[in-house]
């Protein structure tokens, strides 16, 4: 029987999206991390629904990561812990409203790409209480907010 997370990763691919199956277990640090040996491939060319199936039969309950970047036609700026909007208008930078979902920590508003190459950057903008801004562009992904739980609480 498909999960949650199988037909959101089904859903997301029906939009055009790249996505990949993250890990759901084990120390925090590693739950948001590709089941795959190497996601490379999938940052050029999304994954088609026979190969979505294959992950899910193989990983039921994986989470669920949404490729940034080009082939999703996405960028994403996270915005994690109760001081990164704070760091954003510190930092002199409007953002356009947009969509955005909330996270474990905080917030993924999502961009369309520009069609140049925005970078993957982690930790753009951070505070010491822990809260920071990161840039989720090519060679980058985000955990779908259907698949948030147990991921730790990041984004």
């Amino acid at each position: 029987m498909p999960t949650p997370t199988h037909n959101a990763a089904l859903a997301y691919s029906q939009r055009g999206w790249s996505v990949l199956p993250l890990r759901w277990t084990g120390p925090v640090e590693d739950r948001k991390k590709p089941l795959l040996d190497s996601w490379e491939s999938f940052q050029r060319t999304p994954a088609g629904p026979d190969q979505i199936e294959g992950w899910w039969r193989q990983w039921p309950d994986a989470n669920v990561g949404i490729v940034m970047g080009k082939v999703s036609g996405l960028v994403a700026v996270d915005l994690d812990g109760p001081n990164a909007t704070a760091l954003i208008q510190q930092a002199g930078i409007f953002l356009p409203k947009t969509a955005s979902v909330k996270t474990g920590k905080g917030w993924h508003a999502l961009y369309r790409h520009p069609g140049t190459s925005p970078p993957n950057k982690a930790r753009l903008l951070k505070h010491d209480s822990g809260s920071a801004v990161d840039i989720r562009g090519d060679g980058g992904y985000i955990v779908a907010a259907v698949g948030q739980r147990d991921a730790g609480g990041t984004g």
